[in-house]
């Protein structure tokens, strides 16, 4: 990341085969963003969401970029943006806050527009985004917002499609409530999660985010059995809450105890083969999608 240009609009992220990493780092009313690209001129991007902020030996870096190193791995294919929370310049203790801003000011659906504006200004053909935990949840809320988005005159379309692992489903049934309180106070100045008014739940439940705009996204969610609060709490919320004919696009891979048994721990940052595996299915699944336009923003 150190060799990476710096740059402060959107505009300046232009492919670049020789040097392609970017960090973006810039202003918008009181909000500050920062994303790392790397950009080669691929037909599709990649947009990677971050868990929450790995806090060793007490010291808390952000902004917080997740998987950024992975461009190389992927630039034949794809070009790839690494996302940080706006929300995590609130306070500098807090080490997850889920996209949510303020009240009235939804600090993520600023970062869609942004990510749809790149999408624009370099006529990528497909969006895919990813993330665990923290990151799996928002990377879930992408891909039911971004076909939502209106369009300007000058629209080039692009499928979206998200691979989501372990990821939250209701941030209400999240086990670590001090956390989920902390952002209640933080973003919304209540006392609890419980106590946000119900006209912003969808803010915080995929299930009502579904609802509300009618949509079940296009992708992978990938959960591990041995992860029992989530698979328990959030996946089969889930699917008892969206009827199996809605969610013919929307796919669950449950990796068995027998296979990985480490519970809510991250896939390996080091390792991206597995998910270039879970690519390539979605790959299958946009020759399965392309002439569909609801799936596209």
């Amino acid at each position: 990341m150190e060799t990476a240009k710096k740059i402060t609009s959107l505009d300046a992220l232009i492919p670049n085969k020789e040097n392609p990493e970017y960090l973006c780092n810039f202003k918008e009313d009181d909000w500050t963003f920062d994303y790392f690209a790397h950009i080669t001129g691929q037909k599709n991007l990649i947009v990677f969401f971050s868990g929450i902020i790995p806090v060793q030996k007490m010291k808390r870096i952000v902004p917080y970029l997740s998987k950024w190193s992975w461009g190389k791995y992927l630039e034949f294919d794809y070009d790839i943006i690494s996302a940080n929370d706006p929300s995590l310049y609130l306070d500098n203790k807090i080490v997850g806050c889920w996209g949510q801003g303020f009240c009235d000011d939804w600090v993520f659906s600023r970062v869609l527009k942004h990510i749809f504006y790149i999408q624009q200004n370099n006529n990528y053909e497909r969006i895919i985004f990813n993330g665990g935990s923290q990151g799996g949840f928002l990377s879930l809320q992408a891909a039911t917002l971004m076909p939502s988005i209106p369009p300007p005159h000058t629209q080039r379309s692009a499928l979206i499609q998200f691979v989501a692992e372990n990821p939250q489903i209701s941030l209400l049934k999240y086990t670590h409530k001090s956390a989920m309180d902390n952002l209640a106070h933080l973003c919304y100045n209540e006392k609890t999660i419980y106590c946000v008014d119900k006209k912003h739940l969808y803010k915080l439940d995929i299930v009502e985010l579904i609802k509300k705009y009618n949509y079940v996204p296009n992708g992978l969610i990938v959960i591990k059995e041995s992860d029992t609060h989530h698979y328990n709490a959030h996946i089969k919320y889930l699917l008892d809450n969206i009827p199996a004919q809605q969610r013919n696009n929307l796919k669950i891979e449950v990796i068995p105890k027998s296979i990985d048994n480490s519970g809510h721990v991250p896939f390996p940052l080091n390792n991206p083969n597995d998910f270039i595996k879970r690519l390539e299915y979605l790959n299958i699944m946009a020759n399965m999608y392309k002439n569909y336009d609801k799936y596209y923003c």
